[in-house]
């Protein structure tokens, strides 16, 4: 049991990182609530990038409500 108990429901919010275009990760964080990518060589996504990555996403989820995609370049 973790104390205190959070605030948010249903759990703290899950966000999965991972490089694109590797697939796995993205599968994994469609099924969460969000996303911290970077691209492959090791950079940080450009607006295409994240632009393919909701794309991915987006065929793999019912709708992008309460999923967040965090950029951080």
């Amino acid at each position: 049991m973790f104390l205190p108990t959070p605030i948010q429901k249903p759990r703290i919010p899950i966000w999965v990182g991972g490089f694109w275009p590797r697939r796995g990760p993205f599968e994994r964080a469609a099924k969460w609530d969000g996303t911290i990518p970077l691209v492959l060589p090791e950079r940080l996504p450009k607006p295409e990038d994240i632009k393919d990555i909701l794309g991915f996403i987006r065929q793999r989820r019912i709708d992008l409500a309460g999923f967040d995609i965090v950029n951080i370049g």
